[in-house]
């Protein structure tokens, strides 16, 4: 749990996903540029690209090693953007690469996780639609530990394993 805010009910409700799911469909239909909060302009924006490098260059330059990556979301809101191919298309397509480019500048590792079959979750793992639950944030972690040898000694791969392994529902590893 990230402590900003504890969905607690959603969290116990057997319905969850099929509730979740209604909400992306709900989303997707009515996913029309300039009233949602998925937005896409023909630039990402140079004024935030440059407090990104600023704030990589100054953690660089202190020794600090950052880890970024883009955060899941739901898989059918995914699969129906790249469906679309349009300027949403665009954007899901190219932020990454731009962020990845920016991160190994300076040493640091970068990933994307708006894929979630990546790390071999699911919609069902899902808090909502851009929100992964604390057992998808596990298997973010074991993928990032599995493959950043600068995290790996940070985390107990074998206990987190078997948490998300053992786990009696799809949100919850603790």
């Amino acid at each position: 749990n990230d402590g900003s805010y504890y969905y607690g009910q959603f969290l116990n409700d057997p319905d969850a996903f099929q509730k979740m799911h209604k909400e992306t469909e709900s989303f997707i239909a009515n996913l029309v540029p300039g009233t949602s909060n998925l937005e896409y302009g023909p630039t990402f924006s140079p004024s935030s690209l440059d407090l990104i490098d600023n704030f990589l260059e100054k953690a660089s330059s202190r020794g600090i090693y950052v880890v970024g990556f883009l955060p899941p979301y739901s898989q059918l809101l995914r699969e129906k953007v790249l469906k679309a191919n349009n300027q949403f298309t665009k954007s899901m397509q190219s932020l990454p690469v731009i962020l990845r480019n920016r991160f190994n500048k300076y040493g640091f590792s970068f990933y994307d996780f708006s894929d979630i079959s990546l790390i071999k979750s699911s919609d069902k793992e899902l808090i909502d639609i851009v929100h992964g639950s604390e057992k998808m944030y596990a298997r973010i972690m074991l993928h990032i530990s599995r493959t950043d040898i600068k995290i790996s000694p940070f985390v107990d791969q074998t206990t987190l394993k078997e948490r998300v392994d053992n786990s009696k529902n799809n949100l919850k590893i603790f």
